[in-house]
């Protein structure tokens, strides 16, 4: 099903790759959600400023509109859910953003396709003319935040129903020859409702969107060390990070939250240096 009930500005996006990008994914559309579309900044009321990384500011909103859920038989139009709220991933310094940058967003989007990641509804510009990526909202935020709130105390059922999810997923986009790239207790996101429901969020996308460069990018103490040296990532580097997930949830605490996440570390690290894990945590998550 191809989505021919609307037309796309290019006046509007300000980028000729974003406006191809959008307009592919829109083409044999199988369900609502599995496309990117344009969101006007006007249809966008902002919320709170949430966080933000290396490269990027995280903000609330809520989406006037909202996404495209059912198609009327009769008209063959999408009707809109309404009033949504969701998440804006703000790529600074993007009015120039890169075409490499734009593929890692191509990348993203066929990921999320696959498997249970967090959902992508589009692409909006601010008022500064810096690009946004409008997600779904967690409202219950992040790994880290939800186990303050509960003190880092799980139940061993959600902690492995958590870790098969999130499993899963990696699997279904490594047997396409993808990767993560940037995997870390930040990038996960529950929902209060289904705490096993935990997904994924930035699959793919790591580093400036502004500048080429060779750097290392991402959180130290879950960068595996082959990469910290410099090699690429692959399938088995997604795998360590997800070990260190793993420690996390069975030591409750962060890892290496009693060093500094600098120079030191990482050599440590590719030196053979691992977070402490008691051997009864792993036969009991082996078995």
């Amino acid at each position: 099903m191809e989505l021919k009930n609307w037309k796309i500005s290019l006046l509007d996006i300000g980028n000729n790759e974003i406006d191809e990008l959008i307009q592919n994914t829109q083409l044999n559309v199988s369900q609502a959600c599995n496309y990117l579309e344009w969101i006007p900044f006007e249809t966008l009321v902002m919320g709170k400023y949430i966080g933000s990384g290396g490269f990027s500011s995280i903000y609330s909103a809520v989406w006037m509109e909202g996404p495209r859920w059912n198609l009327d038989d009769s008209t063959q139009e999408w009707a809109r859910a309404g009033p949504t709220s969701v998440a804006l991933k703000r790529l600074d310094n993007s009015l120039n953003i890169l075409s490499s940058y734009v593929d890692q967003i191509k990348v993203h989007h066929e990921c999320i396709q696959l498997a249970s990641f967090v959902e992508t509804f589009g692409i909006t510009k601010d008022s500064t003319s810096n690009y946004m990526i409008v997600m779904k909202y967690y409202e219950t935020g992040n790994l880290y935040q939800y186990l303050d709130r509960h003190n880092w105390i799980l139940s061993w059922k959600d902690i492995i129903d958590m870790l098969r999810g999130i499993a899963k997923s990696l699997e279904k986009i490594h047997i396409k020859g993808k990767f993560h790239k940037n995997l870390h207790g930040g990038n996960l996101l529950v929902d209060e409702k289904v705490v096993t429901d935990t997904r994924v969020s930035d699959v793919g996308l790591y580093g400036p969107c502004y500048y080429e460069t060779n750097q290392i990018y991402g959180v130290v103490p879950f960068i595996a060390p082959e990469v910290l040296r410099g090699e690429n990532y692959t399938a088995a580097s997604d795998i360590y990070s997800f070990g260190i997930i793993m420690n996390t949830f069975a030591t409750g605490k962060r890892p290496w939250y009693n060093r500094a996440h600098n120079i030191n570390l990482a050599k440590d690290i590719c030196d053979g240096e691992r977070p402490k894990f008691r051997r009864i945590y792993q036969v009991f998550i082996r078995n």
